[in-house]
């Protein structure tokens, strides 16, 4: 599942975006960091459109009774795979759609049955723009503090060809929604499931990159965990 990513420094991200006009807030750009870190990265939401603000990585649903529970959902929904679309999750499915921006994602490819050797891969756009992933959002309510907290998850769908090679274990991706879709991701009366779809072939490119990423305690927060390492497959 979609665990790891990349986010964009927000000059590349504000360009990116310029011709929609949004404001872009400030945030913390990442070449790489993990969901259970719950970073806060940049998200565009369907009631703000015209704003990109940091949300938390990790969603907490509205039933969420307090801080423990709250951070129990948050690890448990780092992901919301589209399959939810019309049942738990479906009223936020319907209304609280977002876009989470990022430069790529990371996926490991198992080498043997049990995952004990696996070797990472960074997933990104041919021409290495910023793009968007589909996700779900909630702004959860602390009832003791009244404090809010901008959650989101990322939604996953079945891999395409290219990621049933590489995430070979679950063969799942994100969402990734194209510019030419965001309306359509926005519009509460659009038929969701005719987006949850697969990305097609052929924008996506891949490398293999250092197993330094799967090492407990390293600091993988640097320009080259992202760079090619290896004899790449693809």
């Amino acid at each position: 599942m979609c665990y790891h990513k990349a986010v964009p420094v927000k000059n590349a991200l504000t360009e990116y975006l310029k011709e929609y006009g949004v404001t872009v807030l400030d945030y913390q750009p990442y070449y790489h960091v993990s969901g259970f870190d719950h970073p806060h990265v940049p998200v565009m939401t369907m009631d703000q459109p015209d704003k990109v603000q940091p949300y938390m990585w990790g969603m907490v649903p509205a039933w969420a009774k307090d801080r423990r529970d709250a951070q129990d959902w948050a690890n448990k929904m780092l992901n919301a795979t589209c399959e939810k679309a019309d049942s738990t999750f479906k009223p936020y499915f319907k209304s609280r759609r977002c876009l989470v921006f990022v430069s790529g994602f990371f996926e490991w490819q198992w080498k043997d049955e049990k995952g004990k050797e696996k070797v990472p891969y960074f997933i990104y756009m041919e021409d290495r723009q910023p793009f968007a992933l589909g996700g779900i959002y909630n702004i959860w309510e602390d009832r003791e503090s009244g404090s809010l907290f901008p959650t989101y998850a990322v939604v996953t769908t079945p891999a395409n060809k290219l990621m049933e090679e590489i995430h070979n274990s679950k063969k799942r991706m994100p969402l990734i929604v194209p510019q030419q879709d965001w309306g359509r991701w926005f519009d509460p009366a659009s038929p969701v499931g005719e987006l949850l779809q697969p990305y097609p072939e052929g924008a996506l490119k891949c490398h293999e990159i250092s197993r330094t990423i799967s090492q407990r305690g390293a600091d993988t927060n640097t320009p080259q965990i992202q760079e090619p390492f290896g004899n790449t497959l693809f």
